[in-house]
């Protein structure tokens, strides 16, 4: 960790923010009156490990509010002793839309297959009944020419919303966000990625017991093994190696006490290690959930 402060730090290049979730709830809210001009970014580890090595996805993040969606970014800041919650995007959504609900802010929903942000309005209109929605639209999945894009920005702005939710999955969604910040008068742009299918009702999330301890991965790993696999071990303990290797380089030296009898090492020993149980992991995904996990604790642990 290169910097930190009471409000924020910095991981992998990436300034995160560490103001709790409420506060960061109260600066959307009011973002419409004091004329604040916001782009939210909820960032798992994923996001931070390939920001690292994708310099557009860095100053994108860095150009606005990047908040620590992941526990993983939790667990590496309270190890620095630093005092810092979850603001994850699926909660932060329908939090804003009811404190939202008695001040009239409107809404606008961009992303998504054909048919779920007009399935993701329904359910939180139902949800939060009030909720004022400006429109939804769910691109095409292809590059858009500039004529196209033109018009997708005047759309928005005729409809003036006070929030644009943006659900085209990372990364394509923080670069978007940021490409057209400058671009949009809505006051607050938030890329909430996965919150548009929960809300939606098209795939289902974790347990809030899984929420809370940091295990949600575990169950969309075990939801969407093919898809997730790579991400959440070869990409997600990246982050982990990366960072606390960074903070001491001598720290991998305590035993890992599974069936699988070894001492862990510096970076590229786990690394590898990880990887290889990622190329089994369809046959033995439980068991490799469980390891990870401890891996996991076992980096935080000094």
């Amino acid at each position: 960790m290169l910097f930190r402060s009471d409000r924020a730090m910095e991981l992998l290049g990436v300034r995160v923010n560490a103001e709790p979730f409420a506060a960061v709830l109260d600066r959307v809210l009011r973002a419409p009156d004091t004329g604040e001009r916001l782009a939210l970014h909820f960032a798992t580890a994923h996001s931070m490990v390939e920001a690292s090595s994708n310099a557009a996805l860095r100053a994108a993040l860095n150009a606005g509010l990047t908040e620590p969606d992941g526990m993983p970014l939790v667990w590496l800041g309270r190890h620095d002793g630093l005092s810092i919650e979850r603001v994850c995007g699926p909660d932060f959504m329908p939090a804003l839309i009811e404190a939202g609900v008695p001040l009239g802010r409107t809404h606008y929903f961009y992303g998504g297959a054909e048919g779920v942000p007009e399935a993701l309005a329904a359910a939180l209109g139902a949800r939060f009944p009030g909720m004022r929605v400006a429109g939804t639209m769910s691109p095409p999945f292809r590059a858009l020419s500039d004529e196209e894009d033109a018009a997708i920005v005047a759309t928005i702005n005729a409809l003036r919303p006070d929030y644009v939710w943006v659900g085209l999955g990372a990364p394509k969604q923080d670069l978007w966000v940021a490409s057209h910040r400058d671009r949009l008068l809505a006051p607050a742009l938030l890329a909430v990625g996965a919150a548009f299918d929960f809300h939606a009702g098209r795939k289902r999330r974790a347990p809030r017991w899984m929420q809370r301890t940091g295990t949600e991965w575990i169950f969309r790993l075990l939801s969407e093994p093919r898809r997730l696999a790579g991400r959440y071990t070869r990409t997600n303990m990246g982050t982990l190696v990366v960072q606390t290797t960074i903070d001491d380089p001598t720290y991998y030296t305590k035993p890992f006490t599974t069936s699988f009898s070894a001492r862990l090492r510096p970076g590229e020993e786990l690394m590898e290690y990880i990887c290889q149980e990622n190329e089994r992991s369809e046959e033995h995904t439980s068991e490799l959930q469980s390891r990870l996990h401890l891996v996991c604790r076992l980096l935080l642990e000094k």
